[in-house]
């Protein structure tokens, strides 16, 4: 498959109608690859702009997830060609059940799970369903080995963030990219953290990766469309 930028969408913020209706102009300005939250109830992890958004959802839909899952057959069903990508705190499964969120996840056709469980990941490894390793920025040797270890993974290839240093050599992308390949990576290799401009998603595809993960960028202009649609579309140009 051609190198894709995935972007982010939160589940049912401002509600599930526009989330419906946002997807319909991704899709239109020919996106092929979207990752979906479901509302956690203790996002703590996440940013202040996604902590916000997923409590207006959950206060609009209450506790349940039955709206978001039933939302995403609805993608499904209306996009059979869409990259379906998934990313989710265990709380949410807890909610659901694992099994349940199992037979969801080979229902919709998910493409991967963000799931930060270990267990989690390993039962949906077990039923064929991908889950994400992290490489992160230091390029370690230990996490590198993790990505080996199975083949129902996707690789998260993250950029620098503050908290680690790289390796003498493995500053850039392509050395990065390059470094994990020869080292016998072979799942797909997605860019992560900060790529927040069509230059930078362009150094994720020179150097080899499969694609790219983009964060709020685009949902911080939901409600600039013109703008939205004009950087959308910059980032799209990348992928073709």
């Amino acid at each position: 498959m051609r190198f894709r930028p995935v972007f982010y969408i939160i589940n049912g913020w401002p509600n599930i109608e526009k989330t419906k209706e946002m997807v319909d102009n991704y899709v239109a300005h020919g996106v092929c690859a979207l990752q979906f939250d479901m509302p956690s109830s203790d996002p703590s992890r996440e940013s202040e702009f996604i902590q916000e958004r997923m409590r207006s959802a959950r206060n609009l839909y209450g506790s349940g997830y039955e709206v978001y899952m039933d939302a995403l057959l609805e993608i499904r069903k209306k996009h059979p060609d869409l990259e379906i990508h998934l990313v989710l705190y265990p709380d949410v499964i807890d909610t659901i059940g694992l099994e349940r969120f199992g037979d969801f996840c080979r229902e919709i056709e998910v493409y991967s799970v963000l799931a930060m469980d270990p267990e989690i990941m390993r039962y949906l490894n077990g039923r064929g369903i991908a889950t994400a390793a992290f490489i992160g920025y230091d390029t370690s040797e230990k996490a590198i080995e993790l990505a080996k270890a199975n083949d129902n993974q996707i690789v998260f290839l993250s950029n620098k963030n503050g908290r680690t240093e790289p390796r003498p050599g493995l500053t850039t992308w392509k050395e990065r990219v390059a470094y994990i390949r020869k080292a016998g990576v072979k799942a797909p290799v997605f860019g992560v953290t900060g790529i927040s401009t069509a230059e930078e998603l362009n150094e994720v595809k020179q150097a080899g990766a499969d694609g790219a993960y983009i964060g709020t960028i685009m949902m911080k202009l939901w409600d600039r469309e013109p703008e939205l649609w004009k950087t959308l579309d910059a980032f799209q140009q990348i992928a073709e």
